[in-house]
């Protein structure tokens, strides 16, 4: 794996696109926001965040390239890193800008790209909201057979046998077991 899209790049995207970036990956930034997009192709942060300055003065143009779509990017995985607020009213997260990355994934990248999601969703959001996105546009078989996964950060369900089996799992990301019904 050589070209990886970071999909969203506020604090948790630029973070993770600037450490990659100086692993020597190949990074492929993207954000919505045409203004983020216009200062980091410059090398420029809209956010403070130690050390941000320097990674991309060190990789901007060399080993990461922002780019206004993925459709360019050959991107051997996608990891969405995007804002998931909580509405005011309801206090549910509001998951639209997790539904428009997946689907502009699915889009702009072949049905084998692996698929990661670093954002902070509910149980049952990469099953709920990101597949069907992935499902409609790759096909069924796509998306069964392309890798998926999640932040290790957080179990697929509360319940023992995942965690378990999540626990002793040697890959760096998986998706659930099929005999978990929570996720």
């Amino acid at each position: 794996m050589k070209r990886i899209a970071v999909v969203g790049l506020g604090y948790v995207g630029i973070t993770l696109a600037a450490a990659l970036a100086r692993r020597g990956f190949t990074v492929i930034g993207y954000d919505r926001e045409p203004r983020v997009r216009e200062a980091l192709a410059r090398g420029r942060t809209h956010l403070y965040e130690p050390g941000i300055e320097e990674a991309l003065a060190d990789t901007v143009g060399r080993t990461f390239h922002v780019r206004s779509d993925l459709k360019a990017a050959d991107a051997d995985a996608a990891v969405i890193c995007v804002s998931t607020p909580v509405d005011d009213v309801t206090r549910q997260p509001r998951l639209e800008s997790l539904r428009a990355a997946a689907r502009q994934i699915a889009d702009e990248l072949a049905p084998d790209t692996l698929v990661v999601v670093r954002s902070t969703v509910p149980v049952g959001a990469t099953r709920g909201v990101v597949l069907p996105e992935l499902a409609t546009r790759w096909g069924r078989r796509g998306w069964r057979s392309a890798p998926s996964g999640r932040s290790r950060a957080r179990p697929c369900a509360s319940c023992r046998s995942c965690r378990r089996s999540w626990a002793a799992s040697t890959r760096p990301v998986a998706t659930p077991p099929s005999s978990c019904s929570s996720s």
